[in-house]
């Protein structure tokens, strides 16, 4: 990282979440957002060029959605007739939710589905939470936090704009500046992240050697692909060790 701002903490202003000691953190949760937003979107030429260099056809684009994401898989606007749509799924053909989901295979899901529960009298009587329960908890593959090896030193670069309007202009000068924020980034880090396959998990989920193989294709472009003004394209690199990772060869 080189001035940019891999994972900003919500609650303390966007900065840079760092640890005891000013280690920086990037969450694992963090990091598997950026692949489900590459992978959420079929129309992103990343996705494209990936799917293009392994040789998945565009027929089969809807076995790779996202559970995790706004539309959840289905053409619908509204999100939450498409949550519907998901738990509906789920609760009535967990096989076919598998099947169509690629971040619940690779990374598993905690996401709750309600089941009516029968009273005596045959009729549904209440609404119970299982907890996803029979489906997906634990995905194939393990995405740790990612540490730097060094404390990092979070800077400041404050921005400014000009007055928008006629009146402003009048009141305060045509020159007149004000302050609109600030962009709070890493000025230097080295993080490491590690992740394992956990083939115990691969049968029941359903996951293939092309899921494992689309994982390893995405992880480079993850940061590139959500860039923004606080992570400018060039600020972020990822590296990968192929002596640590056998699934690199």
């Amino acid at each position: 990282v080189n001035g940019g701002n891999p994972n900003g903490a919500p609650d303390n202003e966007n900065c840079p979440r760092t640890i005891d000691g000013g280690t920086g953190l990037i969450t694992h949760v963090c990091l598997k957002r950026k692949f489900r937003e590459i992978w959420s979107d079929h129309n992103n030429p990343i996705w494209r060029a990936i799917a293009e260099s392994m040789g998945i056809p565009e027929s089969r684009f809807p076995s790779f959605c996202v559970l995790e994401s706004v539309s959840r898989g289905f053409d619908e606007d509204d999100p939450y007739e498409a949550i519907k749509l998901a738990k509906t799924l789920i609760a009535e053909n967990r096989a076919e939710a598998c099947a169509k989901y690629i971040d619940n295979r690779l990374f598993g899901c905690t996401f709750l589905d309600e089941r009516a529960k029968e009273g005596d009298d045959g009729n549904e009587v209440k609404q119970e939470k299982n907890k996803g329960r029979g489906f997906i908890r634990t995905g194939v593959i393990t995405v740790t936090n990612a540490l730097s090896v060094a404390p990092v030193e979070i800077v400041e670069q404050t921005t400014t704009r000009k007055y928008s309007s006629q009146n402003d202009r009048l009141k305060k000068g045509a020159n007149s500046m004000i302050a609109s924020g600030g962009l709070k980034m890493v000025r230097h880090g080295l993080y490491v992240c590690t992740f394992t396959i956990n083939p115990v998990f691969a049968q029941p989920t359903n996951t293939s050697a092309e899921d494992i193989e689309l994982f390893k294709k995405t992880m480079p472009h993850i940061f590139f692909a959500t860039t923004s003004s606080a992570r400018p394209s060039d600020s972020i690199s990822i590296v990968i060790n192929p002596e640590l990772s056998r699934l690199y060869p």
